[in-house]
């Protein structure tokens, strides 16, 4: 999406920016001139973006994300752990068969490893270091009697024998779950933005409202002071002095209206950025020519970046992975290796613990095969697949409801550009028709109910344009926050 800008029609922006100079006075009290600060719109949004709680809450969540990837990443780094495991036992013990007597085990027994752990990515398994020793000290009969038993180096390595890759799932949704966080802290910025937007456009709005009704007042004002002047000399009728009167009182009570909806919006967009109003302008953003976006590039854009859109391809993912789990434990047996091989010695002296060291090596299988399992293995891998099978239509309807919320979003967007430069020019024709009117009706060419005709019209028109000039900028923004472009 491009943005080039060109200037708002020189008669609005000079009407509205000359109340806001006038309403920041009113706001500041004794504040000077020269002390007044100037608020744009991208100020707003990046107070908004810093300031809000609602800012303060997603950069959290987004911090809570990356350290949670980060200790994923973690488990698959180098684990070295330290285990001492002291164990006191007192028990009675037939010492051999054939024998009618007990004996009196009373020991002490420490056990004390260090250990390394690496998990095999590819295989799905996991390989380990181990280096440790046992030492059983006896009591009672047996007291000053003991073992050393050390196993200074022992590497193995074990896996699960299925076609299931615990290890390669976990982080392909990992993987994809941290980049759709990243994605949510974004969108979430643009909501942000879209409302501070909300509040400040309608700030501006309620500003320009108020300076069109001060400049009906001043100009129902003169009115009358002419329609007195006339009916002083017979030139117009009790009735319609009355008309002016009315004009103006209308126009002084609307002026008071648009006074207090200044305040209130004021209040809503300094209270939105917790920061204090002191008077300032808020800038008047400049309106920028046609746009032509891609409907083909904006859809492509939300699909990769719509976090709604992405959670329902997460779901896909850990579908998928549940299939794949059921499949491969449904399978006619279940086997699981362990091989084990290093060195090891015992001794009632512990630096013979650690001399004349025997090789040695464990190799194991286990087999486990289902005889009756009651449909256990094939009842839950039909539901991981139904499961799939209802992640993958739920993606298809959120598909089918972005594709329709961006074309909609684009309609609205085309057709607010569309409207802004029609009610722009609505405006200018207003305002070369009401001045032409006011000028006939102090020459007495036309009547009280023409030029009042030419008033409302002028309103009506600025009022059009103001509405479209907020519909403009709360359709870009809900544009940008669709298809999460910063």
């Amino acid at each position: 999406m491009y943005k080039s800008f060109i200037i708002v029609p020189v008669f609005l922006l000079v009407s509205i920016y000359g109340y806001a100079q006038s309403a920041s006075s009113e706001h500041s009290g004794n504040v000077s001139a020269e002390c007044v600060r100037v608020i744009s719109l991208d100020d707003a949004i990046s107070i908004a973006q810093d300031s809000t709680i609602a800012a303060y809450q997603n950069h959290n969540a987004l911090l809570r994300s990356q350290w949670e990837y980060s200790q994923f990443l973690a488990t698959r780094k180098p684990q070295l752990s330290f285990e001492l495991n002291p164990t006191y036992q007192k028990f009675l013990s037939e010492p051999a068969l054939h024998y009618y007597k007990f004996r009196d085990y009373n020991m002490l027994n420490t056990f004390g490893e260090f250990r390394l752990e690496q998990q095999a990515l590819g295989l799905g398994g996991e390989f380990y270091a181990t280096s440790g020793m046992i030492w059983t000290e006896y009591f009672g009969a047996d007291a000053g009697s003991r073992i050393f038993s050390s196993v200074p180096l022992g590497i193995g390595y074990s896996n699960n024998l299925l076609s299931y890759n615990a290890h390669k799932w976990e982080k392909e949704i990992r993987d994809f779950h941290i980049e759709s966080e990243k994605l949510a802290y974004n969108y979430e910025l643009l909501a942000i933005a879209e409302k501070a937007e909300n509040y400040y456009v309608e700030c501006l709005v309620a500003e320009a409202g108020c300076n069109v009704c001060m400049l009906n007042s001043k100009v129902t004002l003169k009115s009358l002071e002419i329609g007195r002047e006339k009916f002083e000399i017979a030139s117009i009728t009790k009735n319609e002095l009355f008309s002016l009167e009315l004009q103006h009182l209308n126009a002084e009570n609307s002026l008071f209206d648009a006074r207090q909806r200044v305040k209130d919006a004021r209040s809503a967009l300094f209270s939105y950025l917790q920061v204090e109003d002191n008077g300032e302008v808020l800038q008047i953003p400049a309106v920028p020519e046609y746009r032509y976006i891609d409907p083909e590039e904006a859809l492509r854009m939300a699909e990769e970046n719509n976090p709604d859109y992405r959670n329902k391809r997460e779901e896909i993912l850990r579908a998928q992975q549940r299939v794949d789990k059921a499949r491969a434990e449904s399978s006619f047996m279940q086997s699981a290796l362990d091989l084990n091989l290093g060195i090891q010695n015992s001794s009632d002296v512990l630096p013979n613990a650690y001399s004349n060291q025997k090789f040695f090596a464990y190799g194991g299988i286990t087999l486990k095969i289902p005889i009756v399992d009651g449909g256990l293995a094939k009842s839950r891998k039909k539901a991981a697949e139904y499961n799939l099978k209802y992640a993958e239509t739920a993606v298809a309807e959120q598909l089918r409801v972005l594709e329709l919320s961006v074309k909609l979003a684009l309609n609205d967007f085309n057709t607010q550009q569309n409207l802004i430069d029609r009610t722009s020019k609505a405006v200018k024709l207003a305002d070369e028709s009401f001045a032409l009117a006011q000028e006939l009706y102090e020459n007495g060419e036309i009547d009280i109910n023409t030029f009042t005709l030419a008033l409302n019209r002028k309103d009506d028109a600025y009022t059009n344009y103001l509405k479209s000039l907020q519909a403009y900028w709360n359709s870009w923004y809900a544009l940008k926050k669709l298809c999460v472009v910063l």
